[in-house]
């Protein structure tokens, strides 16, 4: 894919004058990228629809959502409440296994904080229903 600088006008609400430090990047407009963007966003909104409106958890309220320090094997999570990583989390199993998080709450990964993979385990088939606000901390991922 071709990056291009962004200029204003920008979408994300930016000018000239805003403070930014380095460089900010957009989609290139030149096909087929917005084919491929289009066919993205479609999938995303197909798999968070899907996820949403999962019944019959696994696990409900498991840890009343401080997740930090659990290793979670794959099943769809249900959270009344919000969720938290204050340490190091661990989702474990195959790279067939799927993890379903639906939280009403918010989530919140504290700094330098990570959701770590194990035995195969594939970020494609992780999915973050949140309701609330979603907050990362510094160098968290």
């Amino acid at each position: 894919m071709r990056l291009k600088p962004v200029i204003a006008p920008c979408p994300m609400g930016l000018t000239p004058t805003s403070p930014v430090t380095g460089r900010l990047y957009a989609a290139s407009d030149i096909p087929p990228t917005p084919v491929k963007m289009t066919a993205a966003v479609s999938d995303m909104e197909t798999a968070y629809t899907d996820a949403a409106g999962r019944v019959n958890p696994d696990y409900v309220e498991l840890h009343a959502g401080a997740l930090g320090g659990a290793t979670l094997v794959p099943g769809l999570y249900k959270f009344g409440t919000s969720v938290g990583f204050a340490t190091d989390c661990t989702l474990s199993g195959s790279p067939d296994d799927t993890w379903i998080f639906q939280i009403a709450g918010d989530m919140s990964i504290a700094a330098n904080k990570k959701i770590l993979l194990a035995g195969g385990a594939l970020p494609r088939n992780i999915v973050w229903v949140v309701a609330g606000k979603t907050e990362y901390g510094a160098g968290s991922h």
